[in-house]
């Protein structure tokens, strides 16, 4: 067990970080911090709520690719980084689950709560990204 546990945080820790920096332009275009907040408090239902939140990723990704075909310049720079984070999620999530097999309750309880935490907190990208969205 013990050695489960020193395999998975420090490999967890930055699947953690990339997964939610996949996610962050749709949590925060898509205002579904409903889906991450039911996450922090009942990490038990992660299946059912990574569910959800990929349907929101995939709609925040045609919205992306829309808005992608009609801009230019920095506008569009800004809004592939957001595309190529968001083509990130199935594989990232893929990898987050099979990590989330190998930990404990706690473990995976404090891994999912690390990922809301992480995924709800703005970066300079993701501002950008909305406001091009809102145009």
């Amino acid at each position: 067990m013990l050695m489960a546990q020193s395999r998975a945080v420090p490999a967890g820790g930055d699947l953690v970080s990339r997964l939610a920096a996949a996610a962050r332009v749709a949590v925060r275009y898509e205002q579904a911090y409903d889906i991450i907040d039911e996450l922090a408090r009942t990490p038990e239902r992660y299946p059912e709520l990574f569910s959800r939140l990929s349907r929101v990723i995939t709609k925040t990704l045609s919205d992306v690719e829309r808005k992608l075909g009609e801009s230019s310049g920095d506008e569009s720079k800004k809004l592939d980084g957001a595309r190529k984070r968001l083509l990130r999620w199935g594989r990232l999530l893929e990898e987050f689950l099979q990590a989330l097999d190998g930990m404990n309750e706690r473990e995976r309880d404090a891994a999912l709560r690390k990922f809301a935490a992480l995924a709800l907190a703005p970066d300079a990208l993701t501002v950008e990204v909305e406001k091009i969205l809102k145009l």
